[in-house]
């Protein structure tokens, strides 16, 4: 609870004298409203704020995110609450109808060294605000018509080499994760959710997390002795997941991204993450003949095709020059 004013006590929770102004304070974050002699504008101000932080742009994000998340997957409504949270950041001080063209342009501008986030910022705010359009709160999209960062296509192939020089230097976790990455072609956070029940008579079952696709990726002997040595990993004290956990969750992302960074850089491969494992495993099974695009989850071939990274160049026939 906090203490009550000693002095100013004619003054509103969060605003304070300094020197010849008053001054709105949250966060740590000092604004001015006004000179100090002129108590009527300050509070006027202030006034504005408040109504502008129950009805504004943090307000409509908050509000809006359960119908955007609803019925999504667990893993793309974490990434929807990560992009509100830095929208709600970036447009604290806006009201929804304030908000223009220019400002959405700006907050890409501003992220342009995290473009992928950047993107993903732009989309939910669009859908936030498609939201607010129904909901008849504003009268237009500040969204529609601006451009969106351009994103390369990973092209990044991991070699046979590289893949044994960083399971070489990995430590028996990632070795497991890795192994499981190539040989199922399923996303790392799915690998590490593998419960024991999942390995069922015909091979291991996935519901990915990003889709809710569900499939069995067969039995072989590779896949088979992986498994096995995942179940040895635990030792004497084993859990409901494959790959061993912290208590009774899931292993999670992060330890199994430091852990494979520092095996690059023992290995000395540079530019790879362990996602390109993954884009490895459907170009190999490509090249083995394996329909790459059910071994992904995939619904259409041109999502299988971003991932497919063979390089094999097509052969071409040139003229004769004695037919000239």
């Amino acid at each position: 609870m906090n203490r009550p004013r000693k002095r100013d006590r004619h003054l509103p929770a969060c605003v304070y004298q300094r020197g010849p102004s008053l001054y709105y304070v949250k966060a740590g974050v000092w604004t001015r409203l006004g000179p100090a002699s002129d108590l009527r504008g300050c509070l006027a101000e202030y006034a504005r704020r408040q109504q502008q932080r129950a009805h504004g742009m943090a307000a409509l994000i908050e509000d809006m995110l359960p119908r955007l998340t609803e019925g999504k997957a667990p893993a793309t409504a974490k990434l929807y609450g990560i992009a509100a949270r830095t929208l709600r950041h970036a447009f604290a001080e806006f009201a929804p109808e304030d908000v223009q063209p220019r400002h959405v342009a700006e907050l890409l501008r501003g992220m342009n060294s995290t473009p992928t986030m950047a993107n993903r910022c732009a989309s939910v705010l669009r859908l936030v605000f498609a939201e607010a359009v129904r909901d008849q709160l504003v009268a237009s999209n500040p969204c529609v018509g601006v451009d969106r960062h351009k994103l390369k296509k990973r092209t990044r192939r991991l070699t046979a080499t590289e893949y044994r020089a960083i399971h070489a230097n990995a430590t028996p976790r990632v070795q497991i994760a890795m192994t499981l990455c190539l040989l199922t072609g399923q996303r790392i956070g799915d690998v590490l959710r593998i419960k024991r029940s999942d390995l069922t008579a015909d091979g291991v079952y996935f519901r990915q997390q990003k889709t809710g696709a569900e499939l069995v990726v067969a039995w072989t002997p590779e896949l088979r002795a992986a498994c096995d040595a995942a179940k040895a990993a635990h030792g004497r004290v084993a859990s409901a997941w494959l790959i061993k956990g912290t208590g009774h969750h899931p292993m999670s992302y992060q330890p199994i991204w430091r852990d494979w960074r520092v095996a690059c850089e023992r290995a000395g491969v540079t530019g790879a993450t362990i996602h390109d494992l993954r884009a490895a495993s459907a170009s190999e099974a490509k090249r083995q003949g394996i329909d790459a695009q059910a071994l992904l989850g995939h619904t259409s071939a041109r999502m299988t095709q971003a991932y497919l990274r063979d390089h094999d160049l097509p052969i071409v026939h040139g003229p004769s020059i004695g037919k000239l």
